[in-house]
């Protein structure tokens, strides 16, 4: 007698579909009749529940996915030995080592774009697109066509339906860039994902922008773009962008978006490399970032400050509310170095980053959330460990609509053991029922700062080991 797997229990059957991946599998598995479409989305809301509560809580669970995509390996560097074999990067399509890359879910894909990389005596500046599946595990180098951007980094990526939109970036002529004035963009690009086509937008920033922090509100089909903070020039505090802008998008004859620039907002409160999630149609959250010193390149200010960007109706109005921080003493002093990057799940905001000491800037109120960098506190024992790592920091930012508060949630004081050290200006993103980090800049002990083309993926544990 032959058995149809559509005749066992539905228990059994559900055991069963648990196992697929939720990118593609699942969503095929529903196709197959009403029953197994009835399994998959329950499976699917379950599997995502659980990655839900366990990144609220931070229980991570971090995998190296490389040298070879067909074969992942658990260390948190890769051996020597791998490194020397005949799988060369143009073989594997892994992109180049880089900082600064932009990633974002579309389909079954993550898409990486851009980023910029140290090389002898100067900077490698990058504008390729790849594309890394989620189902074969392999790195792919998109053919893409129409205008595409010059290289650069320092840019701000935001996303709609299947659209990327790049705005800004800066270069710099050599790799000593302290003292070096930067080349600033206020160009306009979107990238149709399901086309594989760049398109320049006629349309162009009010003025150049670098290191600033874009995001789409309003109605999804004709959204608003948002403008936050970023440099028009070099680190100067002078150079700070002290404006909140609106461009509208609409879609013209050819199908093809339109974008106008809107109103613009005063807001004195000036960052850089901070971080903006949507609250509702209407409203964004700003948290954290870094200000420039008024008078000194490099010297940097950090920022712990929160505020809410209240649009009204038909975004002609804008309005600033401070929000409070909570449980900032979690940590005992460590903080993340500054919010470049981070991924969004459910209420909770994650950064995966270094710690740094601060202490509290003696031109400041504490209460303004302005720091400087404590460079005198030396951490002993296992708050040396810590700092050599990869820390995760997670923002609860549930109640901010009622109370205008958001909480910073304790999470586990050891690293992971897998977790990579002294990495930054990496790209973070949120993909299915895991998290996604690739490049930034890596410190070995004593070796110079290097960037890395390294993929983690970042699952999480289902049951709490007490």
């Amino acid at each position: 007698m032959i058995m149809d797997i559509s005749c066992l229990a539905e228990e059994l059957l559900e055991h069963i579909l648990s196992h697929l991946s939720v990118v593609k599998e699942l969503q095929t598995a529903s196709q197959v009749n009403q029953l197994w479409r009835k399994i998959s989305r329950a499976v699917y809301r379950e599997k995502y529940r659980q990655f839900r509560e366990g990144a609220q809580q931070g229980r991570f669970v971090w995998r190296l996915i490389g040298p070879s995509p067909q074969q992942p390996r658990t260390l948190h560097f890769v051996p020597k030995h791998v490194r020397r074999r005949n799988l060369s990067q143009q073989h594997l399509n892994i992109p180049a080592p880089r900082c600064f890359p932009h990633c974002v879910f579309y389909g079954n894909s993550i898409y990486l774009h851009g980023g910029v990389s140290d090389k002898g005596t100067g900077k490698s500046y990058f504008n390729d697109m790849h594309r890394y599946d989620l189902l074969t595990h392999a790195w792919q180098k998109v053919a893409t066509s129409g205008t595409t951007p010059t290289p650069r980094s320092n840019t701000s990526i935001a996303t709609f339906r299947n659209t990327i939109v790049l705005t800004g970036g800066s270069t710099y002529a050599n790799r000593h860039s302290i003292g070096q004035t930067r080349i600033v963009h206020s160009d306009i690009f979107l990238y149709n994902l399901s086309k594989s086509e760049w398109q320049k937008s006629e349309a162009s920033l009010s003025c150049p922008h670098s290191d600033h922090v874009t995001l789409f509100l309003g109605d999804p089909d004709i959204p608003k773009l948002v403008v936050t903070g970023g440099t028009s020039g070099n680190f100067f505090g002078s150079d700070m962008v002290q404006t909140v802008e609106l461009y509208h998008f609409n879609v013209g004859d050819d199908g093809r978006y339109i974008v106008t620039p809107g109103k613009k907002f005063p807001f004195l409160s000036t960052r850089l490399l901070h971080c903006m999630v949507q609250i509702d149609t209407h409203t964004a959250l700003l948290y954290g970032g870094r200000t420039p010193h008024a008078d000194q390149v490099g010297r940097q200010h950090f920022r712990t400050d929160a505020y809410l960007l209240c649009f009204n109706q038909d975004f002609t109005a804008m309005e600033s509310v401070r929000v409070s921080v909570k449980g900032q003493d979690v940590y005992n002093g460590l903080y993340p170095a500054f919010v470049h990057d981070f991924a969004r799940v459910n209420n909770s905001v994650i950064f995966f980053q270094k710690s740094i000491y601060l202490k509290p800037n003696p031109d400041y109120d504490a209460v303004e959330g302005i720091w400087d960098l404590d460079e005198q506190r030396k951490p002993t024992g296992d708050e040396i460990y810590r700092q050599d790592y990869f820390h995760t920091f997670i923002l609860d930012i549930s109640a901010v609509r009622d109370t205008h508060t958001i909480h910073w949630v304790p999470v586990t004081k050891n690293p992971p053991l897998l977790a990579p050290r002294f990495t930054l200006l990496h790209a973070t993103v949120h993909a299915g029922d895991a998290l996604y980090v690739f490049g930034g800049s890596v410190v070995q002990r004593s070796r110079e700062p290097e960037a890395s083309s390294n993929l983690y993926k970042i699952t999480v544990l289902k049951d709490v080991v007490r």
